[in-house]
């Protein structure tokens, strides 16, 4: 039988969609042999074929793509799609499978026509999206099973809403609900503390001492403390300052039955240290907290306001660090190299210069500090003063660096040693180089011992912790951290077999350098990945532990994670994380609880654990870029900071 051949039927709609043609269907030449009245009823079946999509075309520099409805590929139901360079093929039932009811997703409205489509040179829709998320998601419209095990659910999820699939969206929220978007916040959100006056500004600065808390605005500071029942009450407001507040520190002195709380501020080189005792309790002031305020309601407003125990000290120059160091009050100004020490029995103002600095740390009753021309200068508050002949400091110089490198980061470990102390050091300088040195007790008097030098990092090292167990440290490139196990024996760091390596990973946005926490702790890291996002990983390896949202538009401006909140409950103390507000509000998490399901997973059997994104192994993954917002600067340091001179 002769055969028959037909043009194919052609469309051409218009961008604005205000006029479509169809051209009719012409028919071939016809043999010899067939009716015409056979070949008007195909070439009319032809012609009644709906305009569902609408073809790309290609000019000769394969450079040009049309925007149009979908693409004219309707042969046995077969869809070409390219999702971000990679080609799927599949059926137009399975791609509808994702509508649900009148609803249709993404993929139907292309289909259909009623989205605009965009088309790659060989006439597939092109999608710019993950092509191995939009894998798994194809596999589900396929066989309606669901496969997680090389991708997170969270990032599945925020695809299959793009795509508007609403049996996948819904079970995906099993597996990672989204608890970012709650209102109300997460598991580890535990409430806020509104600012007394709204007028008072922002959060600039966070400290924190057994159960209070106290908070700096631009120009005043108010002090919480939190109450058995688990809301905070308001325990004192201070002046109006007309200068803006840059450090804050607070401390807790307890003898028996009493005990004396001491708020200190600086205001450029003045230091305003401003005494509560238990009986000051102010009036609240006109302008009433919010409704939502973690408050109770303790004190009279009867009671009046006094300023009276306000004491003004200063340095020569501006202060960089404030804390108190076994309530001793000791301010440092890093780049004129001052050092200011108030006693706690005496109450005796000591300011001496001892050159330009670039670390400091304390332990117990001993101040060292490291300066740029490689020394470790010690003070010894015990015998605080004992240079009769000028009433300065006695500030002693404990180690020298073998090649005067600038000392950038230093840390203090006081060890048990048969009931004696031994006191281990570790420090970094300018080039990278890592050491540590301790002193025994049988070596008082002397210099102390150079015990290891790493010399891994290729720049200055921005920060050093030494503990226990570990050793870490951070240079400036790309925050690139480096941790090792530290080997002891009867308590006394061991050289054989010496330190083991532990990690070596980058912790990109990584805020005030770290790691918080004391010596006996988990020590971790504090990334920013946005203006309303707090990420912590543990310091020795890196891993993720929790990461935060924070509840309401206002970004954040601080944050302060202390050692230990002394709240005791069941559990013993908690750690608590507060960040603080552009409105002036302060937010509570409660990282306890992050830390114990961390340390429950950590007794399953070895799996291999990858970095949480954003926190990057070297030679495992590539590095997640996380930026610091402009507006998180100047954050509370932690309790035991470390200077570096690029921080």
């Amino acid at each position: 039988m002769a055969s028959t051949s037909a043009s194919t039927a052609s469309a051409a709609v218009s961008v604005d969609g205000q006029q479509v043609q169809h051209h009719a269907v012409t028919a071939a030449k016809e043999q010899s042999g067939l009716k015409t009245g056979v070949t008007q009823r195909a070439a009319a079946a032809v012609s009644h074929v709906p305009p569902v999509a609408v073809s790309c075309q290609s000019t000769a520099s394969r450079a040009t793509t049309t925007v149009a409805a979908a693409s004219a590929l309707l042969s046995d139901s077969i869809i070409t799609l390219n999702v971000g360079g990679v080609l799927f093929m599949t059926s137009r039932a399975t791609l509808e499978r994702g509508n649900s009811g009148d609803q249709e997703s993404f993929l139907g409205a292309l289909l259909s026509g009623r989205l605009p489509a965009l088309c790659d040179e060989n006439g597939a829709l092109f999608i710019d999206r993950d092509p191995h998320l939009f894998s798994v998601i194809l596999n589900y419209l396929r066989s309606s099973y669901l496969r997680l095990n090389d991708v997170e659910p969270a990032e599945l999820l925020h695809e299959a809403k793009f795509y508007g699939i609403a049996s996948l969206i819904a079970e995906l929220e099993i597996h990672a609900p989204n608890a970012e978007a709650c209102a109300c916040g997460g598991m580890l959100y535990d409430g806020t503390i509104p600012p007394l006056n709204v007028e008072d500004g922002p959060v600039v600065c966070l400290s924190s001492a057994n159960a209070l808390l106290a908070v700096a605005h631009e120009h005043v500071v108010t002090c919480w403390k939190y109450s058995d029942c688990g809301s905070w009450r308001w325990l004192a407001r201070s002046q109006i300052f007309e200068e803006s507040i840059s450090c804050l520190a607070l401390n807790v002195q307890s003898g028996g039955s009493t005990s004396e709380t001491t708020v200190a501020l600086s205001l450029g080189p003045r230091v305003i240290v401003w005494s509560l005792g238990r009986r000051t309790i102010h009036r609240r002031p006109t302008s009433p907290p919010g409704p939502d305020m973690l408050l109770s309601s303790e004190g009279s407003d009867d009671d009046e306001r006094d300023h009276q125990d306000m004491v003004t000290l200063g340095l020569k120059a501006p202060i960089d660090q404030l804390s108190f160091v076994n309530n001793n009050l000791v301010a440092v100004s890093f780049s004129k190299g001052d050092v200011g020490v108030r006693n706690a029995r005496t109450l005796l103002w000591q300011v001496q210069t001892v050159g330009p600095l670039g670390a400091f740390d304390a332990s117990s009753n001993q101040l060292l500090f490291g300066t740029t021309s490689g020394k470790i200068l010690l003070v010894d508050l015990q015998k605080f003063p004992l240079r009769l002949k000028d009433n300065d400091l006695l500030v002693n110089t404990l180690y020298k660096d073998p090649n005067a490198e600038a000392i950038t980061a230093l840390s203090v470990f006081m060890s048990s040693l048969g009931g004696e102390r031994c006191m281990e050091i570790a420090y970094g300088t300018e080039t990278g180089t890592v050491r540590v040195v301790q002193q025994l007790p049988e070596t008082i008097g002397q210099a102390p011992q150079l015990y290891q030098t790493y010399r891994v990092h290729q720049s200055a090292i921005r920060s050093v912790s030494l503990s226990q167990n570990h050793l870490i440290s951070m240079c400036s490139t790309d925050n690139h951290v480096r941790s090792w196990r530290v080997a002891r024996f009867r308590g006394r760091i061991s050289i054989q077999p010496g330190s083991q390596s532990l990690g070596s990973f980058a912790v990109p946005g990584a805020v005030d350098g770290g790691p918080f926490g004391e010596a006996d702790q988990l020590l971790l890291f504090v990334q920013c990945p946005s203006s309303d996002t707090l990420a912590l990983c543990t310091a020795a390896t890196g891993e993720r532990l929790t990461m935060i949202t924070t509840v309401g538009p206002s970004p954040i401006s601080r944050f302060h994670l202390p050692s230990g909140f002394a709240v005791r409950g069941a559990s013993g103390v908690r750690r608590y994380l507060f960040t603080g507000h552009e409105d002036g509000a302060v937010q509570v998490w409660d990282i306890f609880t992050a830390i114990e399901g961390f340390m429950a997973d950590s007794y399953r059997p070895p799996q291999n654990i990858e970095p949480s994104a954003g926190v990057t192994r070297t030679k495992s993954i590539s590095r997640l870029s996380l930026s610091t917002p402009h507006n998180m600067v100047g954050y509370a340091s932690r309790r035991r900071p470390t200077r570096s001179s690029n921080a």
